[in-house]
């Protein structure tokens, strides 16, 4: 015996923006990569920055005279960044 009901379906496309509404939305995802991508160029400059300025370079020395000493400062430097 047949039955008298009638089903429909209807098919939709999950797409990557449906994605991103669900876990947070497409501007805080916007949001997310522009602050990573930002963050890293600031970063990078800030490095450049503070290397410029806190380790000017004394062309009257040489570095023959004490290559200890440059090697040690050279350390303590990296090692505060």
């Amino acid at each position: 015996m047949m039955s008298s009901k009638k089903f429909t379906h209807e098919r939709k496309v999950y797409t990557f923006l449906d994605m991103l509404g669900e876990i947070g939305g497409f501007f805080d995802a916007i949001f997310l990569i522009s602050s990573a991508l930002i963050g890293a160029y600031t970063e990078k400059h800030f490095r450049e920055s503070v290397l410029e300025t806190e380790a000017p370079v004394d062309t009257d020395r040489k570095e023959e005279e004490n290559p200890e000493k440059y090697e040690k400062l050279e350390h303590d430097l990296v090692q505060s960044i």
